[in-house]
């Protein structure tokens, strides 16, 4: 990828930044893109753990952890479709810049972000209407319904926001920048647990003003990155005016590619919420435990979907360079990296859950054996076994990346959502126990990795077979 120097007009120097995914070896470049997405990742979850933490210790209000924790799964239910497509903007700017196409990128870059202002303006009133009934068919707590809806408006008046935020970020992985994401959201995230503090504990506010800190340090961080953007002198440089112009066939292909992706997200998050509905049914203790531990829980796994992120973005730029051959590469070298990942982060999370679960909570806090026992529960059940997290999760992120979206929708719908929701009204219906619901999850991850792995290896067989019975000069109508 080249810049054009702006103080020689016409003459053009390397850019700061070329792609690398294309050549060479893999493993220590998956790493180098990773590390700075997984610390970003983590100390975003952290500093997302603090709304919990600070309502946990300073709100007065009891039930505050949990009306927080409860809208986890219906606030993804809403947005994974949004966002999810872009994980289509991160693949076509990747292939544009692997196949070394300026004007490509330049508007696949300013689609991308065109589409994102659209999402974010649609998932705003998508939850400002709808978040209540939501909540009530997903039979919340009546004693926590009004600080979840309360929690969940605030938190989608910072939508459109948070939605041309992910999309900034899918164009800087796609071109290898980690870097500004981590420095840009750390700093983000410092603010955010400032004013949490600052709302709860000085102001007297709970959930709606841990909220309101949410949003504001996202919409901060969201000005920053693009006037970082702005400045930028390569390819992925944000021009304000041609937001104005987004291009339909760069957009259908972002919509072609994302679409499915989004709703993958969404259906793994319905099942969620069928799972969560079923928590729901056990009281008000259950429901803590359960939010405590599905927070700490996100530790791992943004540590695995940072290795996803990086397997999205080294096979969208090796088959924008129709580098076929490193596919099996790819395939390897992802999988070798997320177990790794998955393994270290869960087990050092399984071996600190005694002290990281007592954070949530203050001395005082109603029932608080019942919290720490079902916590515990769910940490033997889900996070001894997370590692297989990694093999579902990278697997999807390769299929995605060589531009198989669609099959990692299908088989993720049937291999983790429908068979969540079978087991839910079979097996946990049958024996109705907390174990025999958490249980599912791991099952489906092993289920459904299998399957993505399978279906990648496949659709390397396939394109390789095409590329060598291709006549020279045409490409294998393989993607």
């Amino acid at each position: 990828m080249k810049r054009v120097d702006r103080r020689q007009p016409g003459i053009e120097r390397p850019a700061r930044r070329t792609p690398a995914f294309t050549e060479g070896h893999l493993l220590g470049k998956i790493f180098v893109f990773a590390f700075p997405l997984l610390f970003t990742n983590l100390l975003q979850i952290l500093y997302n753990a603090t709304d919990m933490i600070v309502v946990g210790r300073f709100s007065s209000v009891q039930g505050a952890v949990g009306a927080i924790g409860s809208t986890g799964a219906l606030i993804n239910l809403l947005l994974n479709l949004l966002f999810g497509v872009a994980v289509g903007a991160n693949v076509v700017v990747a292939n544009a810049i692997g196949a070394r196409d300026e004007e490509r990128c330049r508007r696949a870059v300013h689609t991308s972000l065109s589409v994102g202002v659209m999402c974010g303006l649609i998932g705003c009133a998508v939850g400002l209407l709808f978040c209540r009934p939501l909540l009530i068919w997903m039979e919340a707590d009546p004693a926590l319904l009004d600080m979840s809806v309360a929690y969940t408006r605030i938190y989608f008046l910072g939508v459109p926001f948070s939605a041309v935020l992910n999309y900034a970020v899918a164009v800087l992985r796609a071109k290898g920048d980690t870097k500004t994401p981590f420095f840009v959201l750390s700093a983000a995230g410092v603010l955010n647990v400032l004013l949490n503090i600052f709302f709860v504990a000085g102001l007297g506010m709970d959930v709606d003003g841990v909220a309101t800190a949410t949003a504001l340090s996202t919409a901060l961080s969201t000005v920053v990155i693009l006037v970082k953007m702005s400045r930028d002198d390569d390819w992925c440089r944000l021009e304000w005016r041609r937001l104005l112009r987004p291009h339909l066939r760069t957009a259908r292909r972002i919509l072609f590619i994302g679409i499915p992706a989004g709703i993958q997200g969404t259906l793994f998050s319905l099942s969620n919420v069928f799972i969560q509905r079923a928590v729901n049914g056990f009281g008000a203790a259950v429901i803590e435990a359960n939010s405590i531990s599905s927070n700490i829980e996100g530790l791992a796994y943004t540590s695995v979907n940072s290795i996803t992120q990086a397997a999205i973005t080294v096979g969208g730029q090796n088959m924008g360079a129709r580098r076929y051959d490193r596919m099996g590469r790819i395939i390897r070298d992802c999988l070798f990296a997320a177990l790794a990942v998955g393994a270290v982060m869960s087990a050092a999370l399984y071996l600190a859950r005694h002290p990281l679960i007592s954070l949530y909570m203050s001395p005082s806090t109603a029932e608080r054996d019942a919290i720490l026992a079902a916590a515990e529960l769910r940490f033997k059940i889900v996070m001894a076994p997370y590692a297989i997290l990694a093999v579902m999760d990278v697997g999807s992120g390769i299929l995605r990346g060589l531009g198989c979206s669609t099959s990692a929708m299908v088989i993720t719908l049937i291999g983790a959502c429908a068979f969540r929701i079978l087991w839910i009204y079979t097996f946990f219906a049958a024996r109705p126990e907390l174990w025999v619901l958490f249980v599912s999850l791991p099952i489906s991850w092993a289920l459904t990795g299998g399957v993505l792995l399978l279906r990648a290896i496949w659709f390397r067989h396939r394109t390789l077979k095409a590329v060598k019975n291709a006549v020279p000069g045409d490409q294998p109508a393989t993607v």
